[in-house]
Parts: C-alpha cells; structure tokens; sequence
C-alpha cells in the first residue's frame, strides 16, 4: 500500500518567537552547539550545566524539529543556577517541545524549580507528566502546596506545550502547539516567594528523581503571562535561521535577531562593505564595491536543511556583474547553495547535494532600483517557486537533486568566497534563511490562463464503475498560441497514486476540455489534481486546481423500529437551512436514518407564548421526505426563562464563552413548549425527544455544588415533568434521556436509578481515542446492567467525535470505522456521529475536530467511510472480541448476519503483523474491503485466510454456505434443527429465514420473540403461522371487545361490536377480522357476514 503527496502547498511560517515575547523572555534553552554548557539564548545567561556522571544528558537531532535536542534517560538532568529571572513569583509562562516514547512508571519531570524550606513547605513550581500521560502543576506560596491537572500529552510524537499563569484571575491555561485548550479556574496560591534554589531541567533534583524519559527542546520561561497570539507564535518551529535586518548602522558586525545569533563580521580591510540606506530611503543597509563580504561563522542551523530552504533578500544592483548575493561555502570551492545575478540581469540560485548541482534561473531583476527577492525550494516535493516584490513570478518541478548538502564553510554575504570574488555592485539588505521551504504557489500570474475541473463526487454518490474519468476545461489567456504541460495526478487515497504528463498547444484565446482518465471501478476516494504549466524548464506553474471524486455505493440501511441497529448523524440545521437540500439527501444516500439536532428554544420562542415555527417546519418536513427520522432536542433556554444570576455565577466559574446553556426557573415554561412541539409534531413526523444535552455539566446544566435539591435531582424532575407532558400529548412519541457521561459518573448514575421510570431510551456520548472510548463503552454498559437492565437494548451512542491523534482526512475515516465497530460490538443501537457541518466558518481538521465537511466545503473521505461501516455493520448481532488486552495492540470484532461473518481488524500500536482466520468448511475465498469499502478476494489455505493488520481497519466478510438460499447459514440451521434443504421446514407457510428474523435478528433464533420454525401454530391456537395476524399470541375466536384491545373473554360486548362490523359502522383491524370471521369454521371467508353473527350467537350464548 502506498500513498504519496504529489503537491504540497505550503504556508509561510513565521519566526519562531515574536519581538513582544522577546521583550520579557528570562530564559531559553535550544539546545544547540557541541559541548559544554546549554546556552540560555535569551540575554539573561542563565546557562544549564549538564548533570555529573552517569546522569550527563546528551544532544540528539531534534527529529520534527531543527537542529538539536535534549535527550534524557530517566536519570539524566541538566541545572540552572538560581537568578531572580527563574524565580517566577506573579504572572508567568512556561512552554517546552517534548517528546515522551511511552510513558512509564514514574512521573516525567519537564522542570523544578527548588525552593526554601518555610514553615514546613517549599516554596517552588514543578512541571511533570503523570504515568497516566497527563500534565500536572504543582506550585507553593509558603503557606500551601496544590498540584493542578493539566491535558493529555500523546505519546511517540513532539508537542509544543504551555502554560500560562494569571495571577489576577486565579487561572492556568494550558496550551498544545500554540492553541489554548484546558482552562483551570479558582486557583488559590497567591504570589510565589523567591526562591534560592537551582532548577533542574528533566528531574526533580541532582539524584535524578522522577526524571524525564524522552526529549525536550526549546524549554521557555516568560515573568509574564503570555496572549494567544504570542503562544502561538512561539508554539511556531524554529525555522529562520539568520535575519539580518541590517539595522546596526555602525561598526563590522552584523546582527543576527534569530534565537542562533549567527552575527556575522565585516571582511578585511580592503574587503569591507560600508554603511548606507536601506529599501525605500529607510533603515540601514550594506553598501558592496564589488569586492567586499560578510562572513557568518559555520553553525549547524545554517548546514542542516534536509525539506529545502527559503531566502529572502532585498537588493540595489548597479552594474550588469556577476553580482553574489549569498554563498553557503562548503570544503574548498564547493558550496550547498548560492544566489546571484547573472550578467542578463536574471536571478539565479544554484544547488548542491553533494555529486551534482543544480541551477535555476528567476525573473529579471533591473538596475538601480530596489527588488525584494524571495526563493523557495522544497526537496520533498521538487517544486522550485519565485516572488519577486511579494507577487508570484515563477514555480515549477525539478529532477537531478533532492537534498541540500549539510555543508562546513561559512555563509557569506556579498560574494562567493571570503575573498570577495564575483562581489556585489550595489546594496544589499535584510537577509534571511529559513531552513524550510515556506511559500505558496497556488497563485498564478493574473490574466494568462484560466482552468476549471469537474467537481464530481462532493454531494452525492459516484456509483464505483459508473465513471473512468474526470473532465477538465482550459483556456489561454494570451493574445498568441502557447503550448502548456499538464500533469494530472489520480491521489487515490491508500491505493497507488496515477500520474499523467501531456501536452497541449492552445491557439490565442482557445479554450479547449480534455478528459483525463481515473481508475473508480472500486469505492474509493480519489483527489485529483490537475497543473498546467509552461513547457519550458524549469516549469512556469500557470495554474492548479483540485476535484474530490468520491466513488461509494450508497449502503441504503432500511430503518425498522426494532432493527437491531441503525446510523445516525448530528448537525446543526438550523445553521445551514440553505443547504438542506444537498445535506438530507446525501444522510439518505450514506445510510443515516436519524439525525439529531437542537431546536433553539430563545428562537423558537423569543416571547413566552409565542412561536415562530417556519425554521423547525423547513427542517423536519425536509428529513421526513427523505426518510431520515428527526432526533431534535430543545435547547438554549430563552434570556425570559433562566435565572440571568446563575447563569452569571456559571460563567465566573467556567467561562463566559463556554456557558452555551442554563436551566430555565419555572420547569413548567418548559414542558409547556415541549407539548406545543410535541402537539405540532407527532410521533409520525417526530419519533424521538431527547431531554437536555449533558446535564452534568454545569455548561449546560448549572446548580451550585451545595444547591438543595442538588442538581441531579432538579434534572430527574425536569425529566418526570416532561415525561408526562409529551406523553399526554403523544403516547407514542419516544423520550431519549439526555447524553450521559461516558466514564464513571455519580451524577449520571443517579439519573439512571432515579430517572429510568420517565424515559425510553438511555444516551450516553463518548469521545476521544480508541481507549477512552472502549472504556466509555464498558462503563455504559455496566450503569445499564446494574441500575437500569430493561434499557440495555434501548441504548444509543449518541454523539461520538473529537477523536484524538486525528491529524489528516484519511486518519479522521479511519477512527470512524474503529469508533463504530466498537459502539456495535458493545451493542448499541444507535451510533450517531458527531458533527457533520458545524456554526464555524473553518471546517479544516485538528486534533478536537470531526466535521464531515472539509476547509473547501466539500466532503471528507470519512464520509465514504462511514457510508461503508453502515454496508459492513448494519443488521448485524455483536459476537466476539478475538484479542482483548493484546500485548502488541491488535484489535478484532466479529459479527454476524444472516449468512455473513464479519470480522474488523486492525493493530492500534502501528506494528504490522499477520493472523490467521479459522473458516469453516465450504468456504474457498473470502472478501478483504478496506475502509472505503473496496473489495478484495482472499483465498483460503488450510482452512484459514491470512490478513496482515496495520492502523488502518481491513474488514473480512465471510459467507458461509446456505443450500436452500433462505438466508439462513447451513451452520444456524443446523444447530437449531431445521432443514439446510428446504426453505420452510414446518411447512406453515413462513421461511425458515422469516421465522428466525421474526423478532428483528436474523443472526440468533430466541424463544418468545421468533416464531418456532419447527411448528406449524407457535402459538398453539388453532391458526397457522403463516395466517395468524398474532402469531405469538393466542387468539380466541369471537374476542372482538372492547374494541382494539380484545380482552381473552368472550361475551355480550364482543356481540355488539360484531354487529357494527357487520352493519358496516365500524372497520375491523386484522386481529379483529381474524378472531370475528368465524364462517366457515377452520376456513374463515375474509368478511364478517350472516353466518358469522349467528356463530358469535352461538358463542355468547350457548
């Protein structure tokens, strides 16, 4: 299996930390350089000496990161000396990039700070991570010590993380590669004393207590408290590595402004440039006479450059020379890479890897004037891209190198070599290098060309087969003919990747379709690019543009009240009513058939009493037409019915953005709109009410702690109340419990045992990665067992989300199948997924994001995904979990339906390895899907087929032999006794298949729910199966009364309403007919006539 990137469009990343950081920075370790000390790189040389043998910590590259890091064995530390800069008595922020490999026994210390014993405690800060992977906090004001959680760090892989402390607001907020996430409120330690005592850096003190296991890097300390803004900035890798912003104005040192002060040195006397202005008549800037340099000393920030490398620089030329710009030297007269302008006048940057060189030739740069000259090159994708004064000028592809040489000379600005050959003529100024490539070219220049492509596969099924190509339209622009290179590649996601390279000659204004063939025969998803460029070399890229096809078979999932499962999807319509046409067709397509959503109650029902019901009309006659059964939940309680000062008071405590919810004062307001809603829609339009939405939170659902009736019992009332309301109005309607906590929770068990009586169905929500939600699972499951068993088979899953390490499109489908497989194994009966579109403008994917709609409004491969987790898992019965608390991470479920075997498999820990899967006789081949549901056929040796697992899930469906093609399996049909031969072994007029499946499972025949498909009457009255409208009820002959609910007696009332239905006043239902049409006896005639009265006669009276 392979998957590769073809373009990769880049972001310019800024520097790493920002000039308003920087003002207040007390210490910073990067970790670089060769031996000896760990330099702080902020002014305050607050250096860290390496601990004594055997705990002496050693550099490592920094992998993800540039340059070096710190790693450390468990017993490793480094020490800084007390200064007043460390001590950190008020406000302050503190980051790191770590690195944890596996977490461990004992507690991974990040930095401790020591202290002076006071009254018993020290006074000192203590950054850690727990065994359990998650942060902790602890600080001391002399008088108390108090430890503080923080968020989950995620093992094998570096994380930049934070924390800021406010003093003033009593808060911590934590922060994950720049972004703020966990806000700890109420924090009581004051103002921290000063301290004498050393801080250690990856352990708790010179013993190496609790030390770090793993790698830091970039370790932070800020005396203030840090914005957003600026945690992100420094959240930013550490990419630029010179600036030379030219601003000394005096002497022969130019200063470097990035973290590496790579400050570099006028040349020789006679080789020096002088001081002049810069760009635009401001600042300063470097005046070269054609043979005077710069020389910046050797440093591994400028050698190491393996992704490409950026420079930016502004020039004066004043002469038509070779005129060097920059030069990275490397032994003798090599270098990795140099700039200059050629005698045409034409920019030119060369590359070396070391065995060949690479040149490329720019844009024209004239004389006498200022050009700001940007170049990107990006080794991993082998696009070269040119700016010239912030505007794109040139991009395109490379072959013949794919690395920069890690190179030993010095960089030198203004020539070619320290000798000043081929010198500058002019001025030079604000010089800089980044280690990675950081520009965008998906810009073309204006007016020349103009490229659209077939937007197929966004908003409906692409049948697999019903297409083998895409259709793509271009047009040149120019006022002449022009010939253009097209390169079409087919990224068809975990499948190989197509690429198509033609040309195309356009006569001047020609707009011409070309087709470009992709292989759909299979599901799949497909994302195809096409890009035209110049036919020259290098490759002038003109235009881009990009289509998803996604090619899915739509897995249909009939819903049926007491199916044994079905799908469900959670948005938020009344957000996107524009795009209900496009959505709730598309939830048919994928096999959703219950949405759930809230209705807003404050618009609903802006004034007490009155209604607007257009929005909520438009949204559920919109689901019922498309066969999607509507889940609404009424929600944000109106400013007229909650208490505005407790709302306050939970906004103190939470935050003000968070509070999004609040009980109303008079419940009755409530269940009063919950029957005018119920009254509007029945049960036949609205099947399901879900009360509130995760009332243990105080978000949603605020209480004081020490409230009498406490919270949980205020929501039990709420609960009882409502119950009664829509029951009053609408017997029918279902009531689902709202979403209870997914762990163990006294808040939602209590709700369950003293709740249970006023719903009918039990919601839990479960979040967060393959773990926490097995685990949210068994703690559901067993509040259902012990509290409440009668709803253990009316249980829904009814928001599953936010999966953790979900990175990219395909990684965000492959926690799909893996959350779904697991809600079925456990036996849900709903899985609802959690969000399709969200309130948000930005749809891109992050590590709490799991919208079906991406960054260009378009849907996600996960939505082939789940559309084939419903084909695979829909009407199935859960059987066995085949490694539970596997060593080496592997995953596998098993289930049934009807002739079919299903098994999911995957390895969690990302360690390929191969099973063996036992099949029963009969049985050749089986079929492999992958999460898109393409097909693969497995042949079967020595009864067992070989499946090696990996992250992504493979699915195996086995079908087992069935002779008769009743849809029953050989093997049920013999372990319950009837014929594998005949379709309908009792002969009573229902299938073997139909009587198994009478009770809605097919895979499992249970006594009192199916019909017995080796009796002809299961239930023993006289009625065959296949005629009896009961036949699970014994039904006595002339039991017609009270009307719709016939009693087992047999009397005068029964007379009575046989006469209506004879005298045609009253229409009998089916059981009515069935127990009134007594003529012929043993051969009822279908009607309720003469011969019939005088039977039921007969039967009153004897």
């Amino acid at each position: 299996m392979k998957k590769t990137l073809v373009v990769i469009l880049m972001a310019t990343i800024q520097i790493s930390i920002s000039t308003s950081a920087c003002a207040a920075l007390s210490a910073l370790w990067i970790f670089e350089g060769e031996s000896g000390l760990f330099v702080d790189s902020s002014t305050n040389n607050n250096d860290a000496a390496p601990g004594n043998d055997p705990q002496t910590p050693f550099r490592v590259p920094g992998e993800a990161l540039f340059g070096n890091a710190l790693e450390l064995d468990g017993n490793d530390y480094a020490v800084v000396a007390d200064s007043p800069e460390i001590s950190l008595t008020g406000d302050f922020t503190i980051a790191a990039r770590v690195y944890v490999p596996a977490y461990g026994s004992n507690k991974l210390t990040i930095m401790h700070k020591l202290g002076d014993a006071i009254s018993g405690y020290y006074s000192k800060y203590s950054w850690s991570i727990k065994t359990d992977g998650f942060q902790n906090l602890t600080i001391s004001d002399q008088s108390q010590i108090i430890n503080y959680g923080g968020p989950n760090i995620a093992p094998g892989q570096w994380i930049h993380i934070g924390i800021v402390r406010d003093l003033a607001a009593g808060t911590l907020t934590w922060f994950g590669n720049g972004i703020g996430g966990k806000v700890t409120k109420n924090v009581v330690v004051g103002a921290l004393p000063d301290s004498a005592g050393e801080l250690y850096i990856g352990a708790t003190g010179s013993s190496g207590g609790n030390g770090f296991e793993g790698k830091l890097d970039d370790i932070q300390i800020f005396d203030h408290a840090l914005s957003d803004a600026e945690m992100a900035d420094i959240a930013q890798p550490r990419t630029q590595v010179l600036n030379a912003t030219m601003e000394t104005g005096a002497g022969t040192t130019v200063f470097d402004q990035t973290v590496f002060h790579n400050d570099g040195e006028f040349g020789l006397s006679t080789n020096s440039p002088v001081w002049g202005m810069g760009d635009i008549n401001q600042g300063n800037a470097l005046v070269f006479d054609g043979d005077d340099y710069v020389e910046v000393a050797q440093d591994v920030s400028l050698s190491v450059m393996p992704q490409g490398l950026t420079i930016n620089v502004d020039i004066y030329r004043t002469t038509d020379d070779i005129n060097s710009i920059v030069y990275k030297l490397d032994n003798g007269s090599s270098f990795a890479f140099k700039l200059n302008v050629k005698t045409d006048g034409f920019l030119n940057i060369s590359v070396g890897d070391g065995t060949s060189i690479k040149n490329f030739s720019g844009f024209y740069v004239g004389l006498n004037e200022w050009t700001k000259c940007t170049i990107s090159i990006d080794m991993v994708t082998h696009k070269i891209v040119w700016y010239k004064n912030d505007q794109l000028s040139k991009a395109g592809f490379f072959t013949g190198i794919s690395s920069v040489k890690n190179s030993t000379g010095p960089f030198v600005i203004g020539a070619s070599n320290t000798s000043g050959v081929n010198g500058f003529h002019g001025t030079i100024d604000n010089v800089e290098l980044y280690n990675v490539p950081t520009l965008d070219s998906a810009t073309a220049p204006v007016g020349e060309f103009e490229l659209s492509i077939a937007g197929t596969g966004y908003f409906s099924p692409v049948i697999a087969g019903s297409i083998n190509n895409v259709s793509y339209t271009i047009k040149n622009l120019t006022g002449f003919s022009k010939s253009y290179s097209i390169l079409v590649t087919d990224d068809h996601v975990l499948v190989d990747e197509n690429l198509t390279l033609t040309t195309e000659t356009l006569a001047a204004g020609e707009e011409k379709t070309i087709i470009a063939a992709i292989d759909a025969s299979q599901p799949g998803v497909h994302k195809v690019t096409v890009e035209v460029m110049n036919s020259s070399s290098p490759f002038n890229n003109v235009a881009i543009a990009t289509s998803n096809v996604n090619v899915w078979n739509p897995a249909g999932n009939t819903y049926v009240d007491n199916v044994p499962n079905f799908f469900g999807m959670m948005t938020v319509f009344d957000r996107h009513v524009d795009k209900l046409g496009i959505d709730v067709p598309l939830f048919a397509n994928m096999g959703v058939k219950v949405s759930r959503f809230l209705v807003r109650w404050n618009e609903l029902e802006a004034s007490k009493g009155v209604y607007d019901w257009t929005k909520w009309d438009t949204i559920i006659n919109a689901l019922n037409s498309s066969g999607v059964k509507p889940v609404p939940f009424l929600w944000t309680t109106p400013p007229w019915a909650y208490d505005a000062a407790a709302r306050e008071e939970a906004k103190a405590i939470y935050g003000a953005t968070s509070v999004t919810n609040s009980p109303p004062i008079n419940y009755q307001d409530y269940y009063d709109t919950m029957a005018a809603l119920v009254a509007r829609y029945d049960h036949t339009s609205v099947p399901f009410w879900e009360i509130w939405n995760e009332p243990y939170l105080g978000i949603f659902w605020y209480y004081p702690a020490n409230s009498v009736p406490s919270s949980e019992e205020n929501f039990v009332t709420l609960l009882q109340g409502t119950y009664s309301a829509i029951k009053n109005v609408d017997a029918q309607t279902q009531i689902i419990v709202g979403g209870q906590a997914a762990g163990s929770n006294p808040y939602s068990d209590y709700v369950v045992t003293n709740g249970k009586d006023y719903y009918d169905i039990y919601s839990s929500h479960s979040h967060g990665h393959v773990d926490q939600h097995i685990s949210a699972h068994e703690v559901s499951d067993q509040r259902l067992n012990t509290f409440d068993p009668n709803k253990r088979d009316k249980w829904w899953v009814n928001e599953t989300g936010f999966a953790y390490n979900v990175k990219n499109d395909v990684s965000q489908a492959v926690a799909l199948i893996k959350k779904g497989t697991i809600t079925r194994h456990y036996g849900a009966k709903n899985f609802m997924w959690f969000v399709f579109r969200s309130r948000r403008d930005n749809h891109a994917v992050g590590t709490t994001s799991f919208e079906a709609i991406d960054e260009n409004f378009g849907l996600r491969p996960s939505v082939v995904s789940y559309n084939a987790l419903v084909g695979f898992l829909q009407n199935t019965t859960p059987g066995a979990e085949l490694y539970p608390n596997d060593p080496i991470g592997n995953y596998g479920y098993a289930f049934n339906r009807g002739i079919e075997k299903i098994f999911v498999l995957w390895n969690e820990k990302k360690l390929e390895n191969t099973i063996q899967l036992p099949v029963v006789n009969g049985v050749s081949t089986v079929e492999q899907y992958n999460i898109f549901g393409a097909a693969n056929t497995v042949p079967v040796v020595n009864g067992n087929v070989s499946v090696t697992l990996d992250f992504t899930p493979k699915i195996i469906v086995i079908t087992y032999p069935d002779a008769d093609a009743d849809g029953l399996s050989d093997e049920l049909e013999n372990a319950i006794g009837t014929n594998p031969l005949l379709t309908d072994t009792d002969g009573d007029g229902i299938t073997d298949y139909d009587e198994v499946n009478y009770g809605g499972d097919q895979n499992v025949y249970t006594l009192g729910a199916d019909t017995n498909p080796l009796s002809q009457d299961t239930d023993g009255d006289g009625v065959l199966d296949g005629v009896d409208v009961q036949p699970l009820t014994t039904n006595i002959a002339g039991d017609v009364a009270p009307l719709g609910a016939p009693d087992g007696l047999v009397n005068a009332a029964d007379y009575l309403i046989q006469m209506q239905f004879f005298l045609g006043l009253t229409t009998p239902t089916a059981i009515e007919l069935q127990n009134g049409d007594l003529y012929p006896t043993g051969s009822p005639d279908g009607g309720i006539t003469t011969s019939d009265m005088l039977l039921m006669l007969q039967l009153v009276w004897p």
